[in-house]
């Protein structure tokens, strides 16, 4: 088994310095079932898990936070897959294979596990520097590396999330997805009434940042977001003409954003400010 730290300056050339490990065998139980399972190696050994800053100013718009920035299945898929060749390279007897959001492995689960933060009550890993405000990515290997877990910061319950949510979604015992705020301004299908109503109250034509928001570990927190985050930021929909980066809402198609925008619109003398 080789220790962490010796991997740790090739990690870091992915653009950030927040790695930890986790050892397979802790989630091997908890795997999530689809098509990027069958990637997995036979014999896997360890999670190297990233997390990817993706926070760069508070500031009023009409997209949630991790829309404001390219599309992160594609920039941190980019950047582990690089890393991915690198640790090939560094170690040519063993495999790596790397994923972001569809992936087999519980990535809240796994992060918290490889002591990069705690799972909070609305789902979420609390990182005790950035908060909820980063993306996760993680490489599965059968190369033996040493974990890393540790408790770093625990989740205080206080509630706040959960008073919060427009959706009313957190702190059941089942969470019910089809009434998260979120997930509504990305449903394709005609939307109810009382969905548009979330919609215009929320003021957010994609997604829902109001947990993240009221949470106390996101009160003050470090804004150091990946490079390139920090250069595509668009805080609002429409992007500015010109902008042909992948974007988040991008993979519902724009009708169903646009419709966001109408409704918010529409009913503009009933909503809030965005956030």
């Amino acid at each position: 088994m080789i220790q962490f730290d010796a991997i740790v300056p090739l990690l870091q050339e992915a653009g950030t310095d927040i790695w930890g490990c986790c050892a397979f065998e802790k989630i091997a139980d908890r795997l999530i079932p689809c098509r990027a399972r069958k990637r997995l190696m036979d014999g896997a050994q360890s999670i190297l898990v990233g997390l990817f800053p993706y926070l760069v100013r508070q500031e009023e718009g009409n997209l949630c936070r991790y829309a404001r920035v390219p599309d992160y299945h594609c920039v941190v898929g980019d950047v582990l897959e690089g890393l991915q060749k690198r640790l090939k390279e560094a170690y040519p007897s063993f495999s790596f294979e790397s994923f972001v959001d569809n992936s087999p492995i519980p990535e809240v689960q796994a992060a918290a596990l490889a002591g990069l933060g705690t799972v909070g009550d609305n789902g979420l890993l609390l990182h005790p520097e950035y908060g909820s405000w980063c993306f996760i990515g993680e490489i599965v290997t059968d190369l033996p590396v040493k974990p890393t877990g540790k408790e770093l910061v625990r989740c205080i319950h206080c509630g706040a999330c959960r008073r919060a949510c427009p959706g009313r979604t957190l702190g059941k015992e089942n969470f019910v997805r089809t009434n998260c705020v979120s997930d509504i301004t990305q449903k394709k299908k005609d939307l109810t009434e009382e969905e548009e109503e979330k919609i215009a109250q929320n003021g957010l034509c994609w997604g829902c940042d109001t947990c993240q928001l009221v949470c106390p570990y996101n009160r003050e927190v470090t804004i150091r977001p990946l490079q390139a985050f920090a250069e595509h930021y668009v805080p609002s929909y429409p992007p500015e003409q010109g902008d042909d980066l992948p974007r988040a809402w991008e993979w519902r198609g724009e009708a169903v954003i646009q419709r966001n925008l109408r409704i918010i619109l529409g009913k503009k003398g009933h909503t809030k400010p965005a956030k």
